[in-house]
């Protein structure tokens, strides 16, 4: 058993090897905080570049679906009338179009006043879509404009509308062609291109202008259509393009890349966001600094081992 001045002894000599390893410790946690920023800018930089070829992936979406309305402008088989051949044709466009994958929720045609006079699914009654912001911004544009999240009028389901002119022989509007897509689908084209790369830690969500979740990956279909939270990510809506942080939907912290994905005219618009986790940057640490706790705790075993020993040196 140790007397009262042995035990004095051994702390001060324990308290003296940690002292030994103060400066070490001191460096490793000033290095600690220095390799945070670090990662943390490394991953602001990731998530914002993921938003911008994110990003780019759905401006390829909207120029096909402004390709496919242009085809369709032409099509010759249109008139300004309510006839089955139209919708007959309408539906056989319709079926060609989702061939591959099916986006498509219906194909339409209205005349100027709004009224819907072809349409590949059956409307039931009359049909007008002069309320509708995109019809008005189409008509007062002459291009393509799109809708937020909506429920369509024929198909009363959530969708994304399209709208695109339709000129007679003189150059003036006469016809709007309007592509439903169907949001669902939507989102299950998102899944599929697997744009996550399989990483469970990682959130893309495409809202509209109006800040509805129109995609959102990973797929949770109970998100869609809600309204994202005002202030939820430090910047966003500040500017049109950046990063920042926050608590996402699922209540994980991440930092975010955000960008704006703008209409050609007008000034309807898609915000797409990347979330990474921020627990990458605890990971980080911990993996680059193994080394520098290995041989921290090798001091603090070895001032421990030494105090001892010398103490039983000293005493014998």
């Amino acid at each position: 058993m140790l007397n009262k001045n042995q035990k004095k002894f051994f702390i001060i000599l324990f308290i003296f090897g940690l002292v030994a390893l103060l400066p070490t410790l001191i460096v490793s946690i000033l290095n600690i905080a220095n390799q945070r920023e670090m990662i943390k800018s490394s991953i602001e930089n990731e998530a914002f570049r993921l938003a911008k070829t994110m990003a780019s992936q759905e401006q390829k979406n909207l120029d096909t679906i402004k390709n496919v309305l242009i085809s369709l402008s032409k099509y010759a088989e249109i008139s300004d009338k309510n006839n089955n051949d139209c919708n007959r044709s309408m539906k056989t466009l319709l079926d060609y179009f989702n061939e591959p994958f099916p986006l498509y929720f219906n194909l339409t045609v209205a005349n100027i006043n709004g009224d819907v006079i072809c349409s590949a699914l059956d409307a039931s009654g009359n049909v007008n879509l002069s309320d509708r912001y995109y019809f008005r911004q189409t008509i007062e544009t002459e291009d393509m404009s799109f809708s937020g999240y909506s429920i369509g009028r024929i198909t009363k389901k959530p969708a994304l509308l399209f709208s695109y002119p339709i000129k007679d022989e003189s150059g003036r509007i006469n016809l709007v062609a309007v592509i439903s897509i169907n949001i669902e689908m939507l989102n299950k084209q998102a899944t599929n291109l697997n744009l996550l790369n399989n990483d469970p830690s990682m959130t893309m969500t495409l809202l509209d202008d109006k800040n509805y979740i129109i995609i959102r990956q990973p797929e949770n279909e109970d998100l869609i259509g809600t309204i994202w939270p005002e202030g939820k990510i430090s910047n966003f809506k500040e500017t049109q393009e950046g990063v920042g942080e926050g608590v996402d939907l699922d209540g994980v912290k991440r930092i975010f890349g955000f960008t704006t994905i703008p209409q050609e005219s007008g000034p309807s618009h898609f915000n797409l966001l990347v979330g990474l986790s921020q627990d990458k940057i605890n990971k980080e640490i911990i993996e680059n600094k193994k080394i520098d706790i290995i041989i921290f705790v090798a001091g603090i075993i070895i001032a421990v081992l030494s105090s001892w020993l010398v103490g039983k040196k000293y005493f014998e």
